[in-house]
């Protein structure tokens, strides 16, 4: 039956009827409109059944129903339910009967009677579609909320909600386990702030921002992590400022000109040298401070790091050290030369400048002068350069091994048995032979006392259970010093003269 209602084709027992109606109704409306009738039964039939499976009892009620309507009759289909249930029926179309010339025309009525049927439909299908389109902008709305509230890793290409992530400047978004690597590998490193992980992007990434992502301890650690950063490097760069001093007593800088000396702290008034920071009294006592200065001070405390002005391109070769030259128009090489020069006989004047690198000898003499300067303080440290005058064939020796306290010496041992230098490269000048060489040394001379003759090391410094670090000709006003010990004294620069 559903077959035969959706193909447009009408049952057997209506064609019948229709047979029969042609043939037996003469009422001249009815025949005016004969040529309707087919079609209008195919839809309506077609329209009252499309929607559900039905019997052969009720295809032959609804032939019965159009039967009686053709040919005038006033009686209903047999079942009175049927007929308002299944095939509602506004009205009968009664066709040759009193009531049927009040009537509407039958094709009028059914005209009226489908175009209510199409507008209700018109009305069903809007309110649907209307439905439909609520739904689909309901829907688009809530999949933009949706992707708003998800981002996409630009690191990891994870999703992850909005409140567990951020996006930079350049709107690249990070999750919050990347957020956290990038923090470790940030507190790790020399970095003052903190920028996007992608590797193309640089934008600084705030502490604000993170807020609403990281927890509070980890922001209170990064924090303090680059402010501390922040403030060595801030001070890193402030020591690197040509002519900045530091006081030594109340950490105020000031500016000097590099030709000067003498400091004077505008804050606390003290006085002192601008290189080794030991009180000022008199201008001989700091004329090598600064060629002291030259190595830098990384070196001077790190035994890790090599002295600044050294020449790490030449590699000693089946050598524990090697002689590199200091041409004389240098700033270091002039600054030895002038050195020489102030103390030096009059027809002395400076041919070579060598200095010598020797990372055994030097790493030796840093940790004895870390060592002396925490037992006695950096005020005290004393560390000069001095002259040391030897024959030729020592010089090798030297250079290698340091300086050696059992080689006998030519003065007699006047301040004991050990290592005997001269604030005056004239008085080491008797000492060299033919060659014209003599070493100007970096020596520690800490706390002195007088020497004797006899002496194999310094006597203990008063109640303290610590020895003087040198021995000296004059406790005043020294001009000689000697050690016991070849690891306070470095043989930094070998000086040919003529």
């Amino acid at each position: 039956c559903s077959s035969a209602a959706k193909s447009n084709t009408l049952p057997s027992v209506l064609q019948v009827s229709t047979s029969s109606h042609n043939t037996s109704v003469d009422n001249p409306a009815v025949t005016a409109n004969k040529r309707h009738i087919k079609s209008f039964l195919n839809t309506y039939v077609n329209h009252r059944l499309k929607t559900e499976a039905y019997t052969n009892e009720d295809i032959n009620d609804v032939a019965d129903e159009f039967a009686l309507v053709l040919k005038g009759s006033r009686k209903r289909p047999h079942d009175a339910n049927l007929t308002n249930t299944m095939f509602p029926i506004k009205k009968p179309y009664l066709v040759g009967s009193s009531v049927a010339a009040n009537s509407k025309n039958p094709m009028e009525e059914f005209n009226t009677d489908m175009k209510d049927s199409l507008k209700e439909s018109k009305m069903e299908m809007d309110s649907v579609h209307g439905s439909y389109t609520n739904s689909s902008l309901q829907t688009k709305k809530t999949v933009q909320e949706y992707d708003s509230a998800i981002m996409l890793c630009k690191i990891c290409d994870i999703s992850s909600s909005s409140s567990k992530s951020i996006r930079c400047r350049n709107s690249h978004a990070i999750c919050q386990n990347c957020l956290e690597d990038e923090i470790r590998l940030v507190m790790a490193s020399d970095k003052v702030y903190l920028s996007c992980p992608v590797e193309s992007c640089k934008a600084a990434i705030t502490l604000d921002s993170l807020s609403s992502v990281l927890p509070s301890f980890i922001l209170d650690l990064l924090g303090d992590n680059l402010r501390l950063k922040e403030q060595r490097a801030s001070a890193k760069a402030i020591k690197k400022m040509q002519g900045l001093v530091i006081c030594p007593h109340c950490s105020c800088p000031g500016l000097l000109e590099e030709y000067l000396l003498h400091f004077i702290c505008a804050t606390c008034k003290s006085s002192c040298c601008r290189y080794c920071k030991a009180p000022w009294a008199h201008q001989e006592e700091h004329d090598g401070c600064y060629l002291l200065s030259i190595v830098g001070t990384e070196c001077l405390k790190d035994i890790s790091k090599l002295p600044q002005n050294w020449n790490l391109n030449i590699t000693p070769f089946n050598k524990s050290f090697v002689q590199v030259n200091v041409p004389l128009t240098s700033n270091e090489g002039s600054a030895v030369a002038a050195f020489f020069a102030k103390t030096s006989s009059a027809k002395c004047h400076v041919v070579q400048i060598l200095r010598i690198q020797n990372l055994k000898l030097w790493e030796k003499y840093v940790l004895k002068r870390k060592h002396a300067e925490e037992d006695i303080g950096a005020a005290d440290l004393k560390e000069k350069f001095l002259f040391h005058g030897t024959k030729a064939e020592n010089i090798v020796n030297i250079c290698a091994e340091g300086f050696d306290m059992r080689v006998p010496t030519s003065n007699g041992a006047l301040l004991g048995k050990g290592i005997y230098f001269s604030i005056t490269s004239k008085y080491s000048e008797r000492y060299a032979d033919k060659s014209g060489m003599i070493f100007l040394a970096r020596v520690i001379c800490g706390w002195s006392q007088h020497g004797q003759k006899q002496m194999t090391r310094p006597q203990y410094h008063g109640t303290s259970r610590r020895m003087y670090d040198s021995c000296v000709d004059n406790v005043s006003s020294p001009t000689m010093y000697t050690v016991f010990d070849n690891s306070q004294c470095y043989p930094e620069y070998l000086i040919q003269f003529s």
